[in-house]
């Protein structure tokens, strides 16, 4: 195994340092988005498993929060991940082909959105992207040198699992690959002592399912809210949604796989169309039967297709892709700083004015008949104002919560008051009167960035819950 040239070295410490720097920078300055904030709610409430994702996040969270509950110590452990990942991105890399295209794929992590969000925001992609290059590293390994590091590749594979279900598509592609190139796999004691530590580090998540009515069975296979039409309609919508998770990276992403695919012959390339194809497959399937899909589940397929880029590397058209993706992520990183900058559209809305509504919503409390509970219709609201109230009052989902999810049902504060927040960049699913017994409409909070009224929170007070 070549050793890192000092230039290379170079160039490895100055891209991690880049990315480093400027997520830092969002850290610091950007509040939480509602998932990071939901997260956060489950690291105050630990369990084996959750109803949503694995338990893995809500344990990073608990970890690093354990000294301040502020928003960087929030994403303390994603930052830690945005340093390892690309690491073994290079790793892998290296080993596969070259330097080059180790450092290629480390270039990649960090300009393309979706992927670079993995070593910033506190959301389950962060551990699984983390997981999912650290164990294609060890799967290598076990295949092109020592069984023996089958063992790393289970525990990788077992703690992914615990982040999101999406990594049950790596053994999937490990299997596929294994039938289809290296069935001698299939003999070795060690590939399956790999196995058995992955599945007993899911065991978990099994058995808070099995306790809770397989509850994220039934969330993703009937309760998720669909997200995009079934059908072509849908791989054309998801396929549009890509633009923004990739940039203009999107069409080089797209050509490393027809690429990849004409040199099939070639092993290497091989082996990462297996590790990467089975999540695009997985995701084409959801989306044309059910359109119950998102377009960040593409996340570990293009860290497999970074790797492959720096393999199969077309030049300058992929070099003007990347220092174009660059520009952006710079602009996206100086925006929160330079005040006559242009927001991009969007990148507000959802995390601004949260902080002041719950304190407004706080302070509305102070004034109602004890016990008072703060409600809302949507699960993005309940986290939000549970993490800007720190849980000082139970904040719960009208009409009702799902099944095993982490809030408490309304009826079991009948006869309790409220605070009803709704921002008007939702419309209402539940309506506020037909809960409580007396409700008035108190004073909006208009929410203001540079000059323009981007949202306006609404705030009702009520009394008697009706059972």
């Amino acid at each position: 195994m070549h050793r890192v040239s000092p230039r290379g070295r170079r160039l490895l410490l100055a891209m991690t340092a880049a990315g480093l720097l400027i997520r830092i920078a969002w850290a610091v300055r950007v509040p939480l988005l509602e998932g990071e904030a939901y997260h956060w709610v489950w690291s105050k409430m630990l369990a084996l498993s959750y109803l949503d994702h694995p338990p893995f996040i809500a344990y990073m969270i608990r970890l690093t929060t354990l000294i301040s509950d502020n928003e960087v110590w929030v994403r303390m452990g994603p930052l830690l991940a945005g340093i390892v990942t690309p690491l073994a991105l290079f790793t892998l890399g290296r080993e596969i082909f070259d330097e080059r295209a180790g450092l290629i794929a480390v270039a990649v992590y960090q300009v393309v959105p979706l992927l670079s969000a993995g070593g910033l925001w506190a959301i389950p992609e962060t551990p699984l992207f983390l997981w999912w290059s650290l164990a294609l590293v060890c799967v290598r390994r076990a295949l092109w040198g020592t069984p023996r590091w089958w063992v790393p590749a289970g525990v990788a594979i077992g703690l992914g699992m615990l982040s999101k279900f999406t990594m049950i598509m790596l053994p999937v592609g490990i299997l596929g690959f294994a039938l289809t190139r290296r069935r001698d796999t299939l003999r070795q004691p060690w590939a399956y002592a790999g196995a058995a530590i992955a599945i007993a580090l899911f065991l978990p998540v099994l058995i808070w399912n099995a306790g809770n009515g397989w509850a994220a069975l039934r969330f993703d296979l009937y309760e998720r809210p669909q997200q995009l039409p079934t059908g072509l309609t849908g791989l054309l919508e998801i396929m549009v949604e890509q633009l923004g998770f990739t940039l203009v990276m999107l069409p080089v992403l797209l050509w490393v796989i027809v690429a990849a695919l004409r040199r099939r012959r070639d092993e290497r390339l091989a082996f990462l169309l297996w590790m990467g194809l089975p999540t695009l497959a997985m995701v084409a399937t959801v989306v044309a039967l059910w359109g119950g899909a998102h377009g960040h589940w593409f996340g570990p397929a293009y860290l497999v297709l970074a790797v492959a880029l720096g393999g199969l590397w077309p030049g300058r058209v992929a070099a003007r892709a990347m220092g174009i993706n660059a520009a952006f992520i710079v602009y996206a990183a100086l925006v929160p700083f330079v005040q006559w900058l242009p927001v991009p559209p969007g990148l507000v809305e959802s995390v601004a004015g949260w902080r002041d509504a719950a304190a407004r919503a706080e302070a509305l409390a102070v004034e109602l008949p004890q016990p008072v509970i703060i409600a809302v219709d949507r699960w993005e609201a309940a986290a939000h104002l549970s993490y800007y109230t720190r849980r000082r009052r139970p904040v719960t989902v009208f009409p009702r919560p799902l099944e095993g999810s982490v809030w408490p049902k309304p009826s079991q504060y009948a006869g309790a008051s409220a605070v009803w927040v709704s921002g008007s960049q939702w419309s209402p699913v539940a309506q506020p009167e037909r809960f409580f017994l007396n409700i008035t409409e108190r004073e909006p909070l208009p929410i203001v960035v540079r000059g323009r009224e981007i949202l306006r929170f609404r705030f009702w007070t009520a009394t008697g819950l009706r059972p």
